[in-house]
């Protein structure tokens, strides 16, 4: 699912990249898991810092915006496992 996760925003970013080029400074390809999205909010931090103009500013918050849905759908997948392993773990009830 991590995987799924990673490929969706990568081609979220790729169709948001066509219309605006500035996002090619982010590492946006290719997202493989949990640790790519990390690198990749890392590199939208810094790239906020660079980028101050009102357009900018909403393509940064764009970008945020996909990558906290991409958060929680990861944290629901986490909380499905988890919960799935404590059934399985109490086999009697």
């Amino acid at each position: 699912m991590e995987v799924k996760v990673a490929r969706d925003v990568e081609r979220q970013l790729a169709r948001m990249a066509v219309r605006s080029p500035k996002l090619a400074e982010l590492p946006i390809t290719p997202l493989f898991g949990v640790d790519d999205l990390v690198r990749l909010e890392l590199a939208l931090d810094r790239f906020a810092e660079v980028h101050i103009s009102r357009r900018s500013k909403r393509l940064v918050e764009t970008v945020r915006a996909t990558l906290s849905v991409a958060r929680t759908r990861l944290r629901v997948v986490g909380a499905i496992r988890h919960a799935v392993v404590v059934a399985e773990a109490r086999p009697g009830q």
